[in-house]
């Protein structure tokens, strides 16, 4: 696996790009160990074995004129002004995710505020984490559209 690594590395692949390849092949093997297609004595992956590389993502915030040239620029359509509503709704609503927004209910607003839990983590684990978003004049107006 390390062999891969440097490979993919000399091909001028990323480690974002191998991690995706990586688990994809682990997801493979684990699978193929979960229906007795091959045995644990060849799984590379594990303690003290090949580590799969993660990348922290360095987050890039847009500046306040990056912000404004943003809200105040010209749409084409009525469907591009929608986009822009959704991403503006999920910027103020800190980062809210476009499928989390897309799967409120009116029934999940309440006292100038809503909640929700992740759709991305729900399934995943047990502990059940629900997020509050405090609505401002602004998430309140696009939700009213």
């Amino acid at each position: 696996m390390k062999d891969y690594e440097l490979f993919m590395v000399g091909k001028g692949k990323s480690y974002t790009t191998i991690g995706i390849y990586t688990r994809t092949l682990r997801a493979v093997f684990n699978n193929a160990i979960q229906e007795n297609d091959i045995g644990n004595d060849i799984y590379p992956f594990g303690k003290n074995q090949y580590k799969i590389p993660r990348i922290k993502k360095v987050k890039k915030a847009l500046d306040s004129v990056q912000l404004k040239t943003l809200f105040n620029a010209k749409v084409a359509n009525e469907n591009e002004g929608k986009v822009k509503d959704f991403w503006f709704f999920s910027y103020a609503c800190n980062g809210v995710n476009l499928k989390d927004i897309a799967l409120l209910k009116y029934s999940d607003i309440a006292d100038n505020k809503f909640t929700y839990n992740r759709a991305k983590t729900f399934d995943k684990s047990s502990e059940k984490t629900e997020l509050t978003i405090y609505l401002t004049e602004f998430t309140k107006s696009v939700i009213k559209t």
